[in-house]
């Protein structure tokens, strides 16, 4: 066997069948070799210990916002991949949430050289489907995907700035279309901003202005704002034939909808976030307020989304990290 660079013995590998005890020979790279223990020569260059430690390969986060350009007092290209080491992520897929935002193939290829200067893990960069023009200029440059927040622009500055979202549905979808055609995944944020209002402002109505009428208002009728978006998407998806994902799955209408297409074998993906799993709570919307951005997710809700990651129904977890000013200072002092 050529001599290797770096052997990782002596720890338990996770693979397809499952954990197995192994030892991983790397060479220029890449994984060259899977062996028994003690299999492998004594022919490398270096030695990790592996003993009481499990392997597993490098995880791909494709939903994270890195805040650069436009918000490094938040966090910039080098600390969000800094914490993507951490977790063992080495592919980390920022979003088209920044200043300004990445709707052209110009600003997409601005954001890529700032992180090839500045990542320390594997990167790309999802920009904004909304402008039909450049859709297929994007496609050519290299992004792995397109991102669209099914929102009204409502002329604020984050995190749905003017020109990443659409709600109009003929906008959305002759987007729709144009994505179709590079056979790229198009990511879709849900939402029935319509509905949203009539909701909200029954609330409002009663002076009710408060953070758990906003997660209240979220919520309402078993979760409608989204289920509607998630039905309009779906139908668009039948019709232009697009590769849809669809982002922060958290009700069980949602779910079963996407159950559906996914067993008529149309390209549907769904992706659930650890906030709905763990963080959604009513206890956490009492003692947060402003600060859980209105994310209520029912336990009844949550018990669904487990059963469709168990069946198969939810495809991944994608992390929406993004860190918030506050927390930056103490990660990198």
């Amino acid at each position: 066997m050529e001599k290797m660079d770096l052997v990782v013995k002596g720890g338990k590998v996770w693979t397809p069948g499952g954990l197995i005890e192994a030892d991983i020979a790397v060479h220029q790279g890449k994984i060259a070799a899977l062996a028994k223990p003690t299999a492998l020569p004594d022919s490398f260059n270096a030695v990790i210990e592996a003993k009481g430690k499990v392997a597993i390969p490098g995880l791909v986060d494709t939903h994270t916002h890195h805040r650069e350009p436009g918000f490094t007092h938040k966090e910039d290209i080098t600390t969000a991949t800094q914490a993507a080491a951490a977790g063992g992520v080495t592919l980390s897929i920022g979003m088209p949430n920044v200043d300004p935002p990445t709707t052209t193939v110009e600003r997409y290829r601005n954001v890529i050289e700032i992180s090839k200067k500045k990542a320390i893990v594997d990167f790309n960069h999802n920009p904004s489907g909304t402008v039909p023009e450049e859709i297929s200029k994007l496609a050519e440059a290299g992004c792995l995907g397109f991102k669209i927040f099914m929102v009204r622009d409502t002329g604020r500055d984050y995190p749905h700035m003017p020109g990443i979202g659409l709600h109009n549905h003929g906008d959305l979808f002759r987007c729709f279309e144009e994505v179709a055609k590079t056979g790229l995944p198009l990511m879709v944020h849900p939402h029935d901003q319509d509905l949203m209002d009539v909701i909200e402002q029954k609330y409002w109505q009663r002076g009710d202005r408060s953070p758990q009428a906003y997660a209240r208002a979220y919520r309402d009728f078993d979760g409608i704002i989204w289920d509607t978006a998630i039905a309009t998407i779906l139908r668009f998806q039948k019709a232009t034939g697009v590769k849809l994902h669809i982002l922060h799955m958290s009700t069980p209408g949602g779910l079963e909808m996407a159950r559906r297409a996914k067993e008529e074998g149309r390209p549907v993906s769904v992706e659930v976030n650890p906030w709905a799993l763990f963080l959604g709570s009513w206890e956490n919307v009492e003692k947060l307020g402003p600060y859980c951005l209105g994310f209520w997710v029912p336990e009844h809700h949550v018990e669904e989304l487990w059963k469709g990651i168990a069946d198969g129904t939810v495809d991944l977890i994608g992390t929406d990290h993004a860190l918030p000013a506050a927390s930056r200072r103490s990660r990198t002092t």
